[in-house]
């Protein structure tokens, strides 16, 4: 019995459902005024450029809900039919372990920063 709880709880565990959130990252060639045209027709707010210089552009679309298991193909549709965007993506939201001081990853050598490597400071 302990064997087949044990495989359903590994199971469940390697099954993360994505998550997505509100924002889309958009490659507009035409630079940002007409990142400011398609914040006007989609009625998603400019954020910012991504990466300055390359016309990649943050979007947050306030009528799309923050978080969803689900893409919102309505959004990502208007947005990526509109004639100045090459491309778009929404954004995923990012799953992040936080680190837990004190427990390491084994071995007889490990120290508060886990691992087994040995900090020390000469002179």
């Amino acid at each position: 019995m302990w064997t087949k709880v044990t495989e359903i709880v590994l199971l469940v565990g390697l099954v993360t459902p994505e998550s997505f959130n509100n924002e889309w990252s958009t490659h507009i060639p035409g630079g940002v005024e007409a990142a400011k045209k398609v914040e006007e027709d989609t009625g998603c707010q400019l954020q910012y450029e991504i990466i300055p210089g390359e016309n990649l552009y943050l979007f947050l679309c306030h009528h799309v809900r923050r978080r969803s298991t689900e893409p919102h193909e309505e959004t990502h549709k208007t947005i990526e039919e509109h004639e100045f965007v090459s491309q778009t993506e929404q954004q995923k939201v990012k799953s992040r372990n936080r680190r837990q001081w004190g427990r390491g990853f084994g071995g007889d050598n490990e120290n508060q920063y886990g691992g087994g490597i040995t900090v020390t400071q000469n002179g």
